[in-house]
């Protein structure tokens, strides 16, 4: 569970095994940053979480940009987000890393750690060949790559200290909590590059390359359409299959196409028992590529789900969203960071609880009323 006091978001018996390797770095390492940073010619983006984290950390890149026109900007991501940014007109490098933490592929954690290992020495190799003056790391949590960008020899290293290995920062940043989004949050580590909330804060937004819908090639569904998003990669995220039946029924009544998004087999299972027998249903789960399912979001009329990266792309694209939350974490912080997002959560005394997987109840996502949900629906679609 987070502890605002000490200033940590590492849970369970890891906090005390990052704590101690903080304090021992604390003794060791003495860094002095220069008083002024200097204009850099490249720098390093670090956000190796997974995809909608890496979409809200492309709002970094309007501002950083504007602050450096000529540099050139590398982003080190984890495999499974390289897809977010491939392609991206301002970004010149792409690096990979899966940290076993965040890894959610099936293999052993054995195999996560040998790839680990492999990735990270590749990632260091490339990074030093680059050369890059200025790292910015985005992870406000552990898991963050600290550790690589001072032992790159990055000369200037911008991050949080609540995900461990603050003293290998030049430029730290104490995590405060409070109810801005975490794009904001990101912003203030820009600050130590120049940014000022005058000149630089209404760049802040979602940067995502613009050829996603060039390289879908045949659109996957035409017409008009509104997207439904049941699953996400926690379980603790998920709304009650009962309900999203009922919500679907509804939609479909009002005359609409609903088609369904997702990627695995168990959202592929959950989609056909909600939409069995359910006219004017589409299911495209598991056959989209990542441009065709952005292009999918893109050209949906509203967009329907759970906390996940769909809604990040409706608010990248600028899209009406209704977005249905459980109480784990702040909202204000995570929800996707556009106007015509509408969040939906069931309010708990418990929430934000940090928990990582949640509680049993989860009363906080699992009591939201179908006619909430298809309230927020009905004043988005008027």
């Amino acid at each position: 569970m987070q502890d605002n006091t000490k200033k940590y978001l590492v849970p369970g018996k890891r906090y005390y095994v990052v704590r101690a390797i903080d304090g021992i770095l604390s003794l060791l390492i003495r860094i002095r940053p220069d008083a002024a940073i200097g204009i850099p010619r490249k720098i390093l983006i670090c956000d190796i979480a997974h995809l909608g984290d890496v979409v809200i950390a492309t709002s970094v890149i309007p501002v950083l940009k504007n602050l450096f026109p000529d540099a050139r900007l590398g982003f080190l991501v984890g495999s499974w987000s390289k897809c977010v940014i491939e392609g991206h007109p301002h970004i010149s490098w792409i690096h990979t890393l899966d940290h076993p933490k965040l890894n959610r592929s099936p293999v052993s954690r054995i195999e996560k750690f040998r790839r680990y290992a492999n990735q990270r020495r590749k990632a260091l190799a490339e990074i030093k060949a680059v050369g890059y003056d200025v790292a910015v790391e985005l992870l406000p949590y552990f898991a963050n790559t600290i550790p690589l960008l001072w032992q790159a020899g990055i000369p200037v290293r911008v991050g949080y200290t609540s995900g461990g290995y603050g003293s290998l920062l030049t430029h730290p940043l104490d995590w405060v909590t409070d109810n801005r989004h975490i794009a904001e949050n990101h912003f203030d580590l820009l600050r130590f590059l120049g940014a000022s909330d005058e000149r630089h804060k209404a760049l802040l937004h979602y940067d995502l390359p613009q050829n996603y819908c060039e390289s879908a090639a045949d659109a996957p569904v035409g017409g008009k359409y509104l997207v439904v998003h049941m699953g996400s990669g926690a379980e603790s995220k998920n709304w009650l299959a009962e309900k999203w039946r009922q919500l679907v029924i509804r939609l479909v009544e009002e005359g609409n196409t609903v088609v369904f998004t997702g990627s695995s087999q168990k959202e592929d299972a959950e989609i056909q028992r909600v939409s069995e027998g359910v006219t004017n249903c589409v299911n495209l789960c598991g056959k989209l590529n990542w441009p065709q399912f952005v292009d999918v979001i893109r050209h949906a009329g509203i967009l329907i789900s759970v906390d996940t990266v769909a809604g990040h792309l409706a608010a990248a694209f600028d899209k009406k969203a209704v977005v249905i939350f459980n109480g784990v974490n702040n909202i204000s912080q995570w929800r996707p960071y556009g106007e015509q997002i509408r969040v939906v959560t069931c309010v708990a005394d418990c929430s934000p609880c940090y928990l990582p997987r949640g509680c049993m109840p989860m009363s906080c996502i699992r009591n939201v009323e179908v006619d909430e949900v298809f309230d927020q629906y009905l004043q988005l679609k008027n």
